[in-house]
Formats: structure tokens, C-alpha cells, sequence
């Protein structure tokens, strides 16, 4: 376990102030804190209360107390008592499991109240150090070696009417070094502009370090990138390279769009005349020295703001961190649509909150835009009473106020915005798994612009489609487009629904988690109470794995070589989150969405405990009609390109002759890998798609191969939809460089002799 170094204050164990070699201390809560590198740190555990049978250090070490008799009143001299005169004592043991590096010094404040009570320390059930004999007064008693492993530190005495008491115990042990480094996700932020610097949100960063330990250290990294910015609109994808701790890795090919910057001009808006839905706006502060502050990026609970010149009411705008506005709705009832989604007044009756979502669900989202001498006063129509858009030119942002404040003024874009659109062509992949999401690829959408022009916005629409997922038995689907406010339908697309009964694969790790506001709460593999313990560490995280079991798949994770089975129990009061080592007779199923464990009738699944507002970041279990959110896995190594490839690799066997199809590992056909594939998001997807196929290259790349073969010689389902040649269904990797020198050899050599066997029969003849 890597040990982080921070002072905890208050608790039922107050700690004391941790001293190391080169290691920084924050006071404070230890959310804030920052690791420095040391070659050795101190871990202290002070009782400063009764301990309840156990304590916590200050690096987060937990300790178990033990004793044969009850623990009675705190003394602030001498610690945990354990012992009175009306009950005997012979012994105190404390003990951790906590360390996993080398240990170098223990020191333990320790006494008893008769003299002869003897102190002693193990290190992996060895002794370390010498035995010492306390006094009744406490003191300090140091205990050196060289060990790792279970600290016990025992003080004990022939069974007696006086007590044993404990103040504290500091760990002197080394801190693991990083051995390497590993970096996964995907860059959330796929859109450039020239000139605009590389974004590595999305990706992390995972520290390996020489005691078999690992961390997400994401926040701490540094890192570069190549090519080194967004330079050129040639730029199709880039490779984030982290640093941490002197340590380097590259992140997988990351694929991305440069756009060309292009100067914009918008006019003051001076009339309601000049508002029309379905055109583009900004919106800014007063002019101030030639300059206006217009709306930018959304932040967690208003709108920050780029400066951009105005002169004779024209913005002349040339960064893209402005926020375009398309204008939707009705006189009265306007949408204020950004690249982030609708604005809407959210502070309800005490908060100055400007926010955006994917969708209005109250008129908190819906406006009202006067316009007098230019000054517009924006006010949406809810329930809210923090209401009314304004600038705050103290804290230089746009948000949602009472009153106060000062105006804004729209600017409208005089270039043409779309009034109708139309959907063409047909979706690529007509194969679907009940696992999977309809792909509108190769449909595309045509605008009809104010001018009579058209352009193509299939990139900018949202996909609705009807049925909304496939489902065994559909063979048609209509797919909605929806820009802004408009909408059109596609033509019914013919499809083909496979059935399959899971998307997990047998014997292949998992981590479970509940999905909670941008965040993953991993299962911990331990329970507290009901419920299941979580974690957002994905290094704490327990392996999951699916077996099967009839028509469905049992969930187990391991426990000291043990298989603890999850099943949902009801008593007359809960329905349970359990976990034991009995196999269940009833198995899970997935149902298309999620994995279902049926008790007379009712499914159940396992989710967040949730109430109106509020998250519990536990597991539980609930029927599946609660609305709540439900658990879901990952692989192991995470949902991402490169971890399907190499699932794909591993589980899909590709016969070297080609005379026959392929074989599988766990998987039970081509359509169960569809289905895993259906797991990954838009992005992770995208680079499986546009990666090169290569047989030597990357993992994502040696995958690519397999399955572009595969696709083209035996015609399987294209459901990455990868552009693939006719030559992919050669032989790949069979006839290696001397083989192919042999054969043209041979060949030659056939040629030659055919020629002079020729030449003599000819000569005879003439002879």
C-alpha cells in the first residue's frame, strides 16, 4: 500500500503531526494534499480516545486492537486502558496489515500500571528488535530491523488486575518507488482550432511502483504532446506522452479534427425584429474602450467570458472560445442554445447559477427577450427567482440574478442559418446485437439555409430513433435528426437483430461501478451494513468475473482463493446486496440494457442507494422499475480501444490456413464480440475504425489485422464499420522473407529449365 503523508484533525481519533525525510505535511483535510517523493516515511497512530478495538493512522494505515479484557476510560497520559482493578489483563495486541514496503523502525509509547509488563514487536510473525520491559510512567520504546510484511505489537503480562495501556506507535517504513507508468482514456476534447493548445482531459495516468502497488496519479503528470499543438487542419490525430516522477508513457493514438480559424462579424441587435429563431448569437457586456466581453465556456455554475472588439456595433470575432447562441422557440418562449446544450436559470430561490443541458425539462430553460436601445434584457420563465441574465463585471462572468448587475446586449450573425433539413442515404451496419446501439453511420443530413443554400450538418445533429434500441425480432428502424429545433425522419432502414444473451465475456476481469455525475464509484469488495463498499480509486477496485450457469451468468469476485458469488436476498424488510461462496441457483441475465436477477417474478439488478437529491455511494439492490443508478462494468484495463483489441486478440482464435472460419476462447461467436464492442463509447470506437490495420504495430493495430481478415474472408458482420480492401482476406504473417526468396528461386529455376528443354527439342528438330 502506498502511503500518503497528511494530518487529519478532529475524529474519533485525533492524529498527530507526521514527520519523513523530504515528505511535505498539509494541514487540513487530506483531499488537498500533495505527495512529495522520500526514501523513508512515518506513519503515526495516536489514540486520543477510547479505540473501539481499532485505530487509524495518519497516512490512512488501520490498525485492530485485541485484548482479553474490555477497554476502560481514555487516559490522556498514557492512552487506551485495557485492564482495571476490578478485571485482570494479560495482554494488549495491536495490529496492521497496512505496509507492503520495507519496514525500518517501530516505535511504540507504551507502559503498565505494575512493573514487569513486557513489550515486544513482530514483523511477519518474526520478532523485531529486542524485547523490552515497561515502566509504569509512559515512554518511548524503539524497535530496529529490516522486515515487511503484518506488524503486531504485543504487550503482555501473567493475568493481573492492572492495566496495560497504549499511547502510540510510529511506523518508520520506505516509500515505494514508481517502477513505471501507464496512460489510458481518451482526450475528451476532439475539436481544434488552429493554434489552440492540446486538451488531455480524459486521459489518466496510472503509477506502478516496486511494491506490486498502483495509482492514479493523472493530476500530478506533466505532459507533451506530438505534433506539439493544433498547427495545421492536416492534423488527424495526436500521441499525449505523461511524465511522472521521471517516468514517461504514451497514450494510444488519439483522433482529432484542427478547424480553420475564420474571422466572424456580428451586428447589435436594436429591435425585436431582429430576433429570429434559428439564427446565431452573442452575447456580450456593454463596449468598454473598444471592446465588449462576450460569453464563453460553460463553468460549474455560470459562463466565463473572452474579451473581442466592437466598433460602429459590428463584433469582429476571431477566437472560437466565444459561444455561438442559435435562437429557438417562440416570441416569449425562446431557447438559448449552445455547443453545451440549453441555457437555464438553476439557482432556483438562493443560488447565481447559469448552467447548460442536454434538454429543457422546465421553463428554468425557457426566455423572454426585450430590447430597448439595445439593451436586452433576458429572463427565463420558471419557477427560479435568481432569474435574470446579467454580467458581473467584478468577478468577469454571465449568470442568473434577483437583481442587479449589469446589461448585455445581443449580437446577431448576418450569415445564413438553417430553416428546414432533410435525412438521405442508409445506415452502414444493418447487423445489430440485442447488446448494441443503432450506428447512423451512412446516413447523412442536408440543411436548406435562409438563403436557399444547403450544407451538410450531419456532424452537428442529435440521433433519436424508433424502436429505440434493437430488440430481437425488429428488422426496420427510423432514425430522427434533430438540429437545433428542426427534425426529420429517415426512410426505414432494413436491419437484422441478433440476439445475445450478454455482453461480459466468461473469465475475463471486470470492475463494477455505479456511473454518478461524471464519476465512477468502483465495488471494494467489502460490505458495510446492507450495502456493498465503494471506491473511486480504480486501483482499490476488486476483479469481477462473469461464469456461466445455465441460460444466463453467475458474478463472483475473489477472496482469499474463494469464489463470493453476488445474489440479491430479501428479508421482511430489505432487499440485500449478499455476496457468499455458495453457487447460486438463480442466474443473472441481461436484458439488453442490464443484468437482472429474478426472485418470483420481480427482476432485480443491483444499483446506487438513491433518494430525490441526494447519492449514496453504496451498492444495494432494488427492482430494476426503481429509478436509480444501475450498475455497470468495465474491463479491467478499462473501456477503451485498446482494451477491446486486446480481448478481441485473446479471446478470438484465427485459423493460420485459412480453411476454416474462426474458433473462440470464451466467447460463443462473432456476435458475443459485437456485443462487447457495443459497450464502448462514441470515441473509443472511432479509433477502432480509423486505426491502421498492422500485424506488427500497436495492439489496436495487430487487432485491426485479425479482424479486417477475418471480415473479408469470411464475410462476417463489419460491425466496426472499417473501411476494408479486398487484398485483406491474403494470407497474413504465413510466408515470412526467406520463404519468399526460396520460392522466387525455385521459381526461377523451374523457368530456366522450362526454357532449355524447349531450346534442345527445337534444335532437334531443326537438326
Amino acid at each position: 500500500m502506498t502511503k500518503l503523508m497528511s494530518i487529519i484533525v478532529g475524529g474519533a481519533l485525533g492524529l498527530t503531526l507526521a514527520a519523513s525525510v523530504g515528505v511535505g505535511v498539509a494541514v487540513g483535510s487530506n483531499t488537498e494534499f500533495k505527495e512529495a517523493r522520500a526514501a523513508t516515511s512515518l506513519s503515526t497512530l495516536n489514540f486520543t480516545e477510547k479505540c473501539n478495538g481499532s485505530g487509524t493512522a495518519d497516512d490512512g494505515a488501520t490498525w485492530t486492537v485485541t485484548s482479553d479484557a474490555a477497554e476502560s476510560t481514555f487516559e490522556e497520559t498514557k492512552g487506551i486502558h485495557y485492564g482495571t482493578n476490578n478485571a485482570k489483563v494479560s495482554y494488549l495486541r495491536l495490529n496492521t496489515t497496512s505496509f507492503t514496503t520495507q519496514i525500518t523502525k517501530i516505535v511504540v509509547n507504551a507502559s503498565s500500571a505494575k512493573e514487569g509488563a513486557k513489550l515486544n514487536v513482530t514483523v511477519n510473525n518474526s520478532n523485531f528488535g529486542t524485547q523490552q520491559s515497561l515502566r509504569t510512567s509512559d515512554a518511548a520504546y524503539t524497535f530496529t530491523g529490516s522486515a515487511t510484511g503484518n506488524i503486531q505489537v504485543s504487550i503482555s503480562q501473567k493475568s493481573a488486575k492492572k492495566a496495560l495501556y497504549c499511547k502510540s506507535i510510529a511506523v518508520t517504513y520506505a516509500v515505494p518507488e514508481v517502477s513505471s507508468i501507464t496512460v489510458g482514456g481518451a482526450m475528451t476534447k476532439t475539436v481544434y482550432y488552429e493554434g489552440d493548445n492540446w486538451d488531455s482531459t480524459g486521459l489518466t495516468v496510472t503509477a506502478n511502483f516496486t511494491d506490486n502497488t498502483s495509482r492514479d496519479v493523472t493530476s500530478s503528470a506533466s505532459w507533451s504532446f506530438n505534433p506539439a499543438s493544433a498547427n495545421s487542419t492536416n492534423i488527424k490525430s495526436v500521441v499525449a506522452t505523461a511524465t511522472y516522477d521521471g517516468k514517461t508513457a504514451q497514450s494510444s493514438e488519439q483522433f482529432v479534427t484542427v478547424n480553420e480559424i475564420v474571422t466572424r462579424t456580428y451586428n447589435l441587435v436594436n429591435s425585436q425584429s431582429d430576433l429570429v429563431v434559428g439564427a446565431k448569437y452573442l452575447i456580450a457586456s456593454a463596449v468598454d474602450n473598444g471592446n465588449a466581453m462576450f460569453m464563453s465556456e460553460q463553468g460549474s455554475n455560470n459562463r466565463s467570458v473572452v474579451s473581442a472588439p466592437v466598433a460602429s456595433n459590428i463584433a469582429t470575432i476571431t477566437t472560437q472560445q466565444v459561444a455561438e447562441i442559435t435562437l429557438g422557440g417562440t416570441a416569449n418562449a425562446y431557447t438559448l442554445l449552445t455547443d453545451d446544450g440549453y441555457l437555464y436559470a438553476a439557482g432556483a430561490d438562493t443560488n447565481n447559477y447559469l448552467r447548460s443541458r442536454s434538454n429543457n425539462s422546465d421553463d428554468n430553460g425557457v426566455w423572454t427577450i426585450a430590447i430597448n436601445s439595445g439593451v436586452a434584457t433576458i429572463n427565463a420563465n420558471g419557477v427560479s427567482t435568481r432569474n435574470i441574465m446579467r454580467y458581473n463585471s467584478t468577478n468577469e462572468l454571465i449568470s442568473c440574478y434577483a437583481s442587479g448587475q449589469q446589461d448585455l446586449y445581443l449580437y446577431r450573425s448576418e450569415s445564413a442559418y438553417a430553416t428546414s433539413i432533410a435525412v438521405n442515404g442508409a445506415m452502414s451496419l444493418t447487423t445489430y446485437t440485442t447488446a448494441s446501439q443503432w450506428d447512423p453511420s451512412g446516413l447523412t443530413v442536408t440543411a436548406t439555409m435562409s438563403d436557399s443554400s444547403t450544407e451538410d450538418i450531419t456532424d452537428k445533429v442529435t440521433w433519436s430513433f424508433d424502436p429505440a434500441t434493437p430488440a430481437e425480432g425488429v428488422t426496420s428502424v427510423v432514425a430522427t435528426a434533430t438540429y437545433v429545433e428542426l427534425s426529420a425522419n429517415s426512410a426505414a432502414q432494413s436491419v437484422t437483430v441478433v440476439a445475445v444473451t450478454s455482453p461480459y465475456v466468461n473469465d475475463v476481469p471486470y470492475k463494477m461501478y455505479i456511473p454518478y455525475n461524471n464519476s465512477k464509484y468502483y465495488f471494494a469488495g467489502e460490505m458495510t451494513g446492507y450495502y456493498g463498499k465503494t471506491t473511486q480509486d480504480v486501483s482499490k477496485a476488486v476483479d469481477v468475473y462473469f461464469e456461466a450457469n445455465g441460460s444466463g451468468q453467475n458474478i463472483y469476485f475473489m477472496a482469499d482463493e474463494i469464489k463470493n458469488y453476488f445474489v440479491v436476498q430479501l428479508n421482511e424488510t430489505h432487499i440485500n446486496f449478499v455476496y457468499s461462496d455458495a453457487i447460486p441457483t438463480i442466474p443473472w441475465q441481461y436484458n439488453g440494457k442490464l443484468l437482472t436477477y429474478t426472485i418470483d417474478e420481480t427482476p432485480y439488478t443491483y444499483s446506487s442507494y438513491a433518494k430525490t437529491g441526494h447519492f449514496f455511494d453504496t451498492f444495494s439492490a432494488a427492482p430494476t422499475s426503481y429509478d436509480n443508478f444501475k450498475v455497470q462494468f468495465d474491463l479491467s484495463t478499462g473501456n477503451n480501444a485498446e482494451s477491446f483489441a486486446s480481448l478481441f486478440l485473446s479471446e478470438i482464435l484465427c485459423d493460420s490456413t485459412g480453411a476454416s472460419a474462426p474458433t473462440y476462447r470464451n466467447v460463443s461467436s462473432w456476435n458475443d464480440l459485437f456485443a462487447v464492442y457495443s459497450q464502448l463509447d462514441d470515441t473509443e470506437k472511432l479509433a477502432l475504425k480509423n486505426a491502421a490495420a498492422n500485424e506488427s504495430g500497436t495492439t489496436v493495430e495487430q487487432a485491426m489485422a485479425r479482424y479486417d481478415y477475418i471480415v473479408a474472408k469470411y464475410a462476417y458482420t463489419n460491425f466496426i464499420n472499417r473501411s476494408i480492401s479486398k487484398s485483406a482476406n491474403r494470407m497474413i504473417g504465413i510466408i515470412d522473407n526467406n520463404s519468399v526468396v526460396m520460392i522466387t528461386v525455385v521459381m526461377g529455376l523451374l523457368a530456366t529449365t522450362g526454357f532449355a528443354a524447349f531450346y534442345m527439342l527445337r534444335k532437334k528438330k531443326l537438326d
